[in-house]
């Protein structure tokens, strides 16, 4: 897989048992309005990268072909299909190449693979695997949210323990050493239950 800032976003090549079989073109588009160029551009590149396949990457698409369509034999999915179409086109690129088909065998089971990938069980198949991994990037956000609020919660509790066991730990260590006492009612706020007496010298009446 090649990555590059012009002529396609990325390049990946098929390759078999060391034999490259073709390769897949893929170009991302961000943007909030789909441009019809981007079709006639990524055609363009197909052209000076000898792909077999050009994939359009968009967040955008007109309310008839939302989600997935082709487009002048370029394939346009929105990123969320993009792993599955890739791996399809890979799947098939190699099956196809290991039938050993001549050139007219292998012409004819490309155009019958193209039709399939034109067809609305090909593309319902695709869209509901966008939708259901748009649902799970939903889940997952919430998921995340839920575990940091009970993360903040477990948090405050560890801190709560770490700073009762901390004071525990001083005011008895205060106690046990009991050499000074003036202290330990600093530290412990608490009234002692003796007091050193000083010893006077005896002064006879």
């Amino acid at each position: 897989i090649l990555h590059f800032k012009n002529v396609g976003d990325v390049f990946q090549k098929i390759i078999h048992n060391n034999v490259e079989l073709g390769s897949i073109l893929y170009e991302c588009k961000k943007t909030k309005k789909y441009d019809k160029n981007f079709v006639k551009q990524i055609k363009e590149d197909m052209a000076t990268r000898n792909a077999t396949y050009g994939v359009l990457l968009t967040y955008v698409f007109d309310k008839e072909s939302s989600g997935f369509k082709v487009e002048q034999d370029i394939i346009v999915v929105h990123p969320y299909g993009a792993i599955h179409l890739a791996e399809f086109l890979r799947k098939r690129l190699i099956e196809l190449h290991s039938l050993k088909l001549n050139k007219e065998e292998l012409s004819e089971r490309t155009k019958k693979l193209w039709d399939y990938i034109k067809s609305d069980k090909f593309k319902n198949g695709i869209k509901d695997n966008i939708h259901r991994a748009r649902v799970l990037m939903e889940l997952l956000e919430k998921e995340k949210t839920a575990h940091e609020r009970l993360w903040g919660m477990r948090d405050e509790h560890y801190n709560k323990i770490h700073e009762n066991t901390a004071s525990i730990e001083r005011d008895s260590s205060v106690i046990v050493k009991e050499d000074e006492p003036e202290q330990i009612v600093e530290e412990l706020g608490m009234i002692p239950l003796f007091r050193k007496r000083k010893r006077t010298q005896y002064q006879p009446e």
